[in-house]
């Protein structure tokens, strides 16, 4: 049977950033280049985690980590919201 999903939409969670915080700017090699801050907005989530971090799409060329520890601190304290699959 056909997929009724349309085949231009996929799938992608998301991050909700309520009040801005830090991410960390990572070579390929996860060589740390420093500190970026990721302004209030929804941005999609870029992949799996590696290496502790979560990568968090910016635009379609800036792609930024958060590692997995601050994460959860951004979480508790409510500052960001990860947002389960929705239609892109």
């Amino acid at each position: 049977m056909g997929s009724l999903e349309c085949p231009s939409e996929r799938l992608a969670m998301t991050i909700e950033v309520k009040q801005g915080v830090l991410a960390r700017k990572l070579s390929k090699e996860f060589k740390d280049e420093g500190f970026v801050p990721l302004n209030v907005g929804t941005y999609v989530i870029a992949g799996a985690i590696e290496n502790g971090y979560l990568p968090i799409r910016v635009t379609e060329s800036k792609i930024v980590h958060i590692p997995l520890d601050k994460l959860q601190e951004y979480v508790k304290q409510n500052l960001v919201v990860i947002n389960p699959s929705e239609r892109h």
